[in-house]
């Protein structure tokens, strides 16, 4: 008689992200995990929560955290098969302070959320790529970026996004080009990574030695990415998620009308944030770009001047 075996594939984490949490607000979220033989069971082998926070056996992170921050801990699921087998997983979970205490400021080219503190050694975000309106005028344009020290006001900044801008043979379709940039240099354009309105980009940001950086920008909708080390020597005491009007020739360009609200999520950050600042964007025509309340699950930032829900 033959006998066949089944291989059961090894243990693994497949959590990558948690979201984000909120001083003072109630936190849950679960761990998840594939192969071995279920049931698993949850440690943390490295690192800490958030202060308030604690891990359940069965895979579950809840609790409320009294101080903002950055926790970087590592995981460990182990399952039932005997012997047992192992897994682990580096999470890092950001708690943002409140809502309620977040101050607001105005500004002619940028809406969105600036954190303060720092310094910062990473970045991320994950956003939605929005159209520019049938029949924009080739002189108005946007772009969608995350950064580091754009808000310190020293004129230091790391950032890696995107403009777009009118096609100019159609002006019902648009035209989108991804690049990075270290003031006091240009943008450098990146050619490797073709974005359409609709899909979803991610930017990280991160210091991997004393003045070096990666930058990396992904298309997660069709799958290419571009990445790159850079030297970078400012303070790293600012980190940003922006909808940006570009400043051309000096002058700050009129906010291209765009839909839908561009989502920004997957928001993380390496460091010690002091203070969350939501950037509403206000030119000749009034407010034209405003975001929504930050929430667990990240911000929509909307073309007018009606915040839109929170993601």
């Amino acid at each position: 008689m033959l006998t066949l075996s089944v291989i059961v594939p090894p243990v693994e984490v497949t959590t990558t992200t948690l979201p984000d949490a909120m001083v003072g607000v109630a936190y849950a979220a679960s761990l998840n995990a594939s192969g071995g033989t279920p049931t698993y069971t949850w440690t943390i082998s490295g690192g800490s929560l958030p202060a308030g926070m604690s891990l359940s056996p069965a895979g579950a992170i809840t609790g409320s955290s009294g101080t903002p921050g950055s926790s970087t801990f590592t995981v460990q699921v182990t399952d039932s098969t005997s012997p047992t087998e192992t897994a682990r997983a580096t999470l890092t979970l950001l708690v943002f302070p409140t809502t309620a205490a977040t101050p607001t400021a105005f500004s002619s080219n940028w809406s969105g959320y600036v954190e303060i503190g720092g310094p910062f050694t990473s970045v991320t975000g994950t956003f939605t790529v929005p159209s520019l309106a049938p029949g924009t005028s080739g002189s108005e344009n946007m772009a969608e970026w995350v950064g580091i020290d754009g808000g310190n006001g020293d004129g230091s900044l790391i950032q890696a996004g995107l403009n777009e801008s009118p096609y100019p043979g159609d002006p019902s379709e648009t035209t989108i080009q991804p690049w990075w940039e270290i003031l006091p240099a240009s943008e450098t354009y990146i050619t490797s990574v073709q974005i359409r309105p609709g899909d979803l980009v991610t930017v990280s940001i991160r210091q991997f030695n004393g003045t070096g950086w990666s930058i990396t920008l992904t298309d997660l909708t069709n799958g290419e990415g571009f990445s790159t080390d850079q030297t970078y020597t400012g303070p790293a005491t600012s980190a940003e998620w922006i909808v940006e009007a570009l400043t051309l020739n000096g002058q700050v360009s009129t906010l291209a009308p765009y839909s839908p609200a561009v989502d920004f999520s997957s928001l993380g950050i390496s460091g010690s944030p002091t203070e969350l600042q939501k950037m509403v964007m206000i030119q000749a025509s009034g407010q034209v770009s405003t975001p929504s309340v930050m929430s667990p699950n990240g911000f929509n930032v909307a073309y007018g001047s009606t915040a839109p829900p929170s993601p």
